[in-house]
Order: C-alpha cells, then sequence, then structure tokens
C-alpha cells in the first residue's frame, strides 16, 4: 500500500520506539536538553542493541543542525560517562567523527593531534562572537542586523564562507533575517533553496516558491538532514525528486523516509549508490540497507528488513579496488554485534561467507578472498560471537586468501591479545604453532599485542620463541617475537622471551632501509632503552655491526636515543669507531644533529676530528709561508 505522507507514514511496532526517540532527540533545545538526555539514557538501557544507532544519529544529527549541536553535545556527554566512560578511546568503534567532536567539545575526550585530515571541516559547534554577523543570522536576531547594517560600511553583497547573506540565513531558517535581506536587495540565488531545505524553514519554501525556484535536489538533501517536515511540504507542493534509496535512508538514520520509501515500492535490497566528491568510485554500488542496519548493530531495524525481504547473503560492491566487498555478517561482526549476529545466522546467513578484495576488476581471476566473519570476530576478541558461529559451522582451519599473510583464525585471535579466546581455540584443536605462508605465527602477533600473559600462554604451550618471519615488509625477513618486543616497547615481554631461549642476537633482513640488524640495533633504532639494557646484561653484543658497517652506538647518534648512547659507553661501545664510509660516531652524531651525544662523546675520548684537521691544517699553511719568507 503506497502512501503520500511522510509525516503520517505507518510505523510497525518493531520500530516504534525508535521513531519515538529520534522524534523527541529532533525537538531538542536549551529548555529540554536534560530531560532528552534522561529520555536517551532510559532507551539505551532498555535497548541496548540500539545504542550505536542513536550515537550515529545523534551525530548525524548535529552535523546538520548546529544551532542544536551544543545541546546535543550535552546528550552525547550524558550517553558517554553513562555507557562508555571505561573504554579505551580506540576501542570505540561504534562511535562516529560526529559523536566524537561533541565528546572532545565537553572535554569527555581529548582532541587527538594527528586528525590532520578533518582540520578543513566546517565545526559542528559554531562559536560565533555574539556580535558578529554570523551569530545574528543564525540565530534570527533581526533588532541587531537593523542596527548592524545602517552603518556605511555594510555592504548586503558581502558574503560569509562562500555564501550571500540570503543564503546564509536560509540554512539556519533566520525567516525575519530573510525577509528584511530580501527587502533591501538581496538577491535569492539558485542554490537559496538548497539552504533553505537545510535551513527547514516552510516560510522561506514558500516565499522561493512564488520566486519560481524549483527545489531540484532538496528532497534528497531535507531527508538527509533529518528535516523531515520540509520534505513533507515538498511532497505535497509537487517537489518531491531524486528521492534517496532504501540503503541511503538506513545510512543517514531516517527511519520515517525508509518506511515511506518502502511504502512508495522501493526495493529494499536496492544498493547505497551515492558518491563521494573526491573519488566517485569509492561507494558506487555499494551497501544495502540490511548492511548499513548491521553497522550500527541495530536489532530491531536488522529484523525489520530481513522479515521484509532482505537478503542476507548478498554482498556489497566496491570499484575502489582497496575496499573489500563484505556481507552483513561480516559488518555485524565488526560491530561486535552478538544479536544482530545471531539474528542473520538464524535466518541464512553464511557463516564461512569470505570478504572479496579486487584487485584490478571484477573478473573471477583477479579476485582474492580475505577475512570470514571467524577471523572478524577473532581479531576484535570477541568470544561470545567465536563460539556461536563455531557452534553454528564456521571453518577453524579456514584461511583468509592474503598472499603470505593468510592467516587463519587463531593467528587472528592472537593479534586481540584475547587469552580466553585463544585458549577455547587451541582446545578447539587450533594449532598453536599454525604457520602463514610468510612463516607468522600466533606468538607473533601475541607479542604484538603487548599482552604478557598471552605471550606467556604461548610460551607454556610450546610456542617457538625463535620463530622467523616475513613481517612489516617484503624484505623484513627473519623478524623473531623478540624483535617485535622492540617494536612494542615491551621489556616484560622481552624478558620473558629472553629467559626461554629466545636468540638475542637473531638478525631481522631489513628494517628502515638497514639490512641485517641484530635486536639490539633494532632496539636502538626504536628508541626502547630499557630493552637495550636487558640486552646488554644477557651478552647481546654491543660491537655488533651492520651491513654499512655502524655499531650499535652509532645508530643511536643518528636517531638522538641519548639514553642509549650513554648505557653503550658505560658498557664498552667503541666512541671512536668508524662505519664503512668512514665516519666517526661523532661525525654522525654532528650530522644528525645529535649535541648532547656529540658533548657526550667528546667527554668520553671521542677524537674531535675537525679539530685534528684544523690543527694540521694551520701546521700545513706554517710551513707554507715559511717558504716564501
Amino acid at each position: 500500500m503506497s502512501s503520500t505522507s511522510l509525516i503520517n507514514v505507518e510505523i510497525p511496532p518493531i520500530l516504534k520506539d525508535i521513531v519515538s526517540i529520534t522524534d523527541e532527540i529532533e525537538k531538542i533545545s536549551n529548555e529540554n536538553t536534560e530531560e532528552i538526555g534522561t529520555k536517551v539514557i532510559e532507551f539505551i538501557k532498555s535497548n541496548p542493541d540500539e545504542r550505536s544507532l542513536i550515537i550515529n544519529f545523534i551525530g548525524d544529527l548535529a552535523s546538520s543542525h548546529p544551532k542544536q549541536a551544543t545541546n546535543l553535545a550535552d546528550v552525547s556527554s550524558i550517553i558517554f560517562k553513562t555507557f562508555l566512560s571505561n573504554f579505551s578511546r580506540d576501542s570505540l568503534k561504534e562511535i562516529s567523527e560526529e559523536f566524537v567532536e561533541l565528546l572532545e567539545h565537553k572535554g569527555d575526550l581529548e582532541p587527538q593531534e594527528d586528525e590532520d585530515e578533518y582540520e578543513d571541516d566546517e565545526p559542528l559547534i559554531k562559536d560565533y562572537d555574539h556580535k558578529s554577523l554570523e551569530f545574528i543570522l543564525m540565530w534570527d536576531k533581526i533588532e541587531e542586523l537593523q542596527k548592524m547594517s545602517s552603518s556605511k560600511n555594510f555592504k548586503f553583497t558581502r558574503e560569509i564562507e562562500d555564501m550571500t547573506l540570503i543564503e546564509f540565513a536560509s540554512q539556519f531558517g533566520s525567516v525575519n533575517c530573510f525577509n528584511f535581506l530580501l527587502q533591501n536587495g538581496c538577491k535569492i540565488t539558485n542554490k537559496t533553496d538548497y539552504y533553505a531545505s537545510l535551513g527547514e524553514s516552510i516560510e522561506i519554501a514558500k516565499i522561493l516558491k512564488e520566486k519560481g525556484l524549483k527545489f531540484d535536489e532538496c528532497f534528497e538533501y531535507s531527508l538527509k538532514s533529518h528535516n523531515n517536515d520540509f520534505a513533507e511540504w515538498l511532497i505535497q507542493n509537487g517537489f518531491e525528486k531524486n528521492a534517496l534509496s532504501v540503503a541511503e535512508c538506513v545510512n543517514n538514520i531516517n527511519i520515517r523516509a525508509l518506511l515511506y520509501k518502502l511504502q512508495n515500492k522501493g526495493d529494499i535490497n536496492d544498493r547505497d549508490i551515492s558518491n563521494d566528491d573526491d573519488d566517485e568510485d569509492d561507494f558506487e554500488n555499494g551497501d544495502t540497507a540490511l548492511m548499513y542496519a548491521s553497522q550500527y548493530g541495530s536489532k530491531a531495524l536488522a529484523e525489520f528488513l530481513i522479515q521484509n525481504g532482505s537478503d542476507v547473503k548478498m554482498l556489497n560492491y566496491y570499484k575502489n579496488e582497496k575496499s573489500l566487498d563484505k556481507t552483513s555478517l561480516h559488518f555485524a561482526c565488526e560491530a561486535n554485534s552478538f544479536s544482530v549476529v545471531k539474528l542473520l545466522v538464524d535466518n541464512g546467513a553464511d557463516v564461512n561467507a569470505k570478504a572479496i578484495s579486487r584487485n584490478k576488476g571484477d573478473k573471477k581471476d583477479e579476485r582474492t578472498f580475505g577475512e570470514t566473519p571467524l577471523h572478524i570476530s577473532c581479531r576484535l576478541g570477541n568470544l561470545e560471537i567465536v563460539k556461536y558461529i563455531i557452534e553454528k559451522g564456521a571453518s577453524l582451519n579456514e584461511s583468509c586468501d592474503n598472499g603470505d599473510l593468510s592467516l587463519s583464525a587463531i593467528h587472528f585471535a592472537a593479534m586481540s591479545g584475547n587469552v580466553e579466546l585463544v585458549s577455547f581455540l587451541v582446545e578447539k584443536g587450533c594449532d598453536i604453532n599454525s604457520k602463514s605462508p610468510a612463516n607468522t605465527q600466533p606468538i607473533h602477533y601475541a607479542v604484538q599485542s603487548a599482552n604478557i600473559n598471552l605471550v606467556n600462554y604461548f610460551i607454556e604451550k610450546g610456542a617457538d620463541v625463535n620463530a622467523k618471519a616475513k613481517l612489516y615488509s617484503k624484505n623484513a625477513t627473519g623478524v623473531t617475537p623478540l624483535h617485535i618486543s622492540c617494536f612494542v616497547h615491551d621489556e616484560e615481554i622481552a624478558n620473558a622471551l629472553i629467559s626461554h631461549g629466545a636468540n638475542i642476537n637473531e638478525k631481522i633482513g631489513e628494517y628502515n632501509g638497514k639490512k641485517n640488524l641484530i635486536i639490539i640495533q633494532l632496539a636502538t633504532i626504536e628508541d626502547s632503552p630499557s630493552i637495550v639494557e636487558i640486552l646488554v646484561k644477557n651478552k647481546a653484543d654491543v660491537k655488533a655491526i651492520d651491513d654499512e658497517g655502524k655499531t650499535c652506538l652509532m645508530t643511536a647518534a643518528e636517531n638522538s636515543a641519548f639514553e642509549i648512547a650513554e648505557f653503550l659507553i658505560k658498557n664498552g661501545s667503541d666512541v671512536n669507531a668508524k662505519d664503512k664510509s668512514g665516519s666517526s660516531v661523532l661525525k654522525i652524531a654532528r650530522r644528525a644533529n645529535s649535541q648532547r651525544i656529540a658533548e657526550l662523546l667528546l667527554e668520553n675520548g671521542a677524537i674531535n676530528e675537525t679539530s685534528k684537521n684544523n690543527k694540521k691544517k694551520n701546521s700545513d699553511d706554517l710551513k707554507l709561508k715559511s717558504l716564501f719568507h
């Protein structure tokens, strides 16, 4: 049965609670923020499977409703303190970038310094000066605008953030300022209807309709922005153009739009074919509605979609060669959602489905096969899901086909650092020394996880502490667990490995362009003084050289590792050694601008060749002068 109304669309019982709480959140204001926060907490406690959906909804809403962003940040903070404060930032997979920004604004999370790729993005919280034109237009301060515009220097033709004043007022639904600007000669542009769809002012929309604007893309953007009242006006006035696909409705968490689309012959298995502005091929023919529901870990939404015909076995399809095609079950495992995993499997999802990577095209012989749902859950350390999908037939010994790094379940479990999970897999028959084509073994990944308890478990079970593998680069051959302990700077793990027979003088093929490094040299490059000290105490060769003839002390000088240099000198390193090119330790330190190390070397007897050469030059000059006098 088709529907002619978005707002009054029939809502099935399974989705009523979600629609009710999202409707409440959309009405947030200064007056009801605390009340909305309480309702959201109660909803999540009653519907824990919908937490990620609500978190992402709040982030989306803040990005499209800047006037409500501060209030939404307050609610985000309440959610964080109630449910998420004990989690590390890296473990908060469910948190959207927008939600993170709201938490950073509230001080619940520290901003990350390496977020360069987002530095040009507009902030969600529009912290305009209260006397600025931006603030006046945003909050429809008509009297202040009238006063400001009376100045001789005020220009109605000026722009703000690449928008005309009338466009800027439209995006905030500031109808009084809009009318004033219109009366004072500001021109309506062919983009004003788009900005009006973001600002959700039907009064402005009516004026634009009278002016003949077509609202060509407004229906799509109003739905993406959760401006359903505006979308309803567009429907009733014949501007229902470029509607979202079913998949896009779920991706944007607009449940009313989803139901409206389905009740008007939308295909429940269509794909999100929206394109990314930077690379239009990245998202073409992508995820289905069920895949998005699985990513959000929303049991209610996934169940509704399955009941209405969603295909649980479909793969998404990305043209981007870097992306993996996955099923909804893969996404549910990535979301750590046991309830959605169980729902999908109970409805026929393949527990052994493999993700597909296309290197250059979509021909069968160009495909490689990646992780299974079991691999993903092992990598994330989710024992509950692992037990369930193994019970349902997941293959323990299946490897992902990824060239040299074709790994099995126990490799992925070791990455997670979860001792209980690894122990469970071993009890189920997984080989403690399972090897990939690159000879990586579970113990390599256990060390990489930096969990001493897991490393000790592998050692107790007889894992090879001297297992050599090709890791990190194609030339990094001979990588042992002890090498990896240098990368993770874990002296406790290094001690455990050495005490159980790890070879402290084992060479690594290549690392950072340097060949045949022994472990003490690697620890020096990684600036890990505690591990260098452990190695020396266990008779590591401090005079060892690499293929360039560089000693550990030279490596310390090259990397400005003062503490290590000081320790090596105290333990017999030659301060006057030279590499194959003839460079001394002092010369290397100066070349690296390691002034402290240069001074340390001189204090400990290093020959100052510059001074020596200058003395020789002065002596030669005197001899030369004597020939002419």
